[in-house]
C-alpha cells in the first residue's frame, strides 16, 4: 500500500504505519459542519492521513474550500479542541495535522478504483453524503462510516448499511462517535 500511494500519487507522508482516509467527493459536498471530523481524525490518530480530491475546474472553490480545510484543523484555540474530545494536550496531534490532509488531482476511474482499494475507510460527508462513492468503497472492500441523521439526503449510505446488515459497525449516532468509528474501522 504505502508504495503503491508513494510511487502513484507522490504521497511521501506514507509509511507502513499510515492509515488511509479518503472522502473522494466533489467540492460543494464539503460543508463546514464536516470540519470537524477531518480535525478529529487527524488529531487522533497520530498515523491517519486524509485524501481528498482536487477539482481544476473549480479554481476558487477549491483555493476557499483548501484554505478552509487547513484554518479549521489547526485552530487557534487548539487545546480547547483536544480536551473537547476527552484528552489532554499530549495525545492529540493537531500541531502537525495540516501535513496529512492531502489534496490529489482528479484522475482516470482505474486510478480512483485502485486509490479506494488501498485505502483503509471511507468518510461519508454530511450533510450532503456519498452514495455512489460508497458502493465502489464496498466494491472495493474498503469499509466506510456514516452519519446518516445529519444527511439532508436519503440516507443513502445508512440504506446501504442496513442492507448489508453492517449498520451498528458503520452508522455514527453523533460526530464524536464518527470519529471513533472512523478510527476504529481504519
Amino acid at each position: 500500500k504505502d508504495m503503491f500511494l508513494r510511487e502513484k500519487f507522490n504521497i511521501s507522508q506514507v509509511n507502513d504505519k499510515t492509515k488511509v482516509y479518503v472522502c473522494l467527493q466533489t467540492l460543494m459536498k464539503f460543508h463546514p459542519t464536516f470540519d470537524i471530523v477531518i480535525q478529529g481524525i487527524l488529531g487522533f490518530d497520530a498515523n491517519a492521513i486524509v485524501i481528498v480530491l482536487k477539482d481544476q475546474n473549480k479554481p476558487f472553490w477549491q483555493m476557499k474550500l483548501e484554505r478552509r480545510m487547513v484554518n479549521s484543523i489547526v485552530p487557534s484555540n487548539t487545546s480547547s479542541i483536544c480536551t473537547s474530545y476527552g484528552s489532554d494536550s499530549s495525545n492529540c496531534n493537531i500541531l502537525r495535522a495540516s501535513d496529512r490532509l492531502i489534496f490529489l488531482n482528479q484522475m482516470p476511474y482505474q486510478d480512483y478504483l485502485n486509490l479506494l482499494y488501498f485505502a483503509d475507510i471511507t468518510l461519508d460527508p454530511f450533510p450532503c453524503g456519498g452514495g455512489v462513492t460508497i458502493l465502489e468503497s464496498i466494491s472495493c472492500g474498503t469499509p466506510f462510516v456514516t452519519i446518516g441523521a445529519l444527511q439532508t439526503v436519503p440516507r443513502l449510505a445508512e440504506g446501504i448499511a442496513r442492507i448489508l446488515k453492517i449498520d451498528d459497525i458503520v452508522i455514527a449516532r453523533n460526530t464524536t462517535e464518527y470519529i471513533e468509528k472512523a478510527i476504529k474501522l481504519a
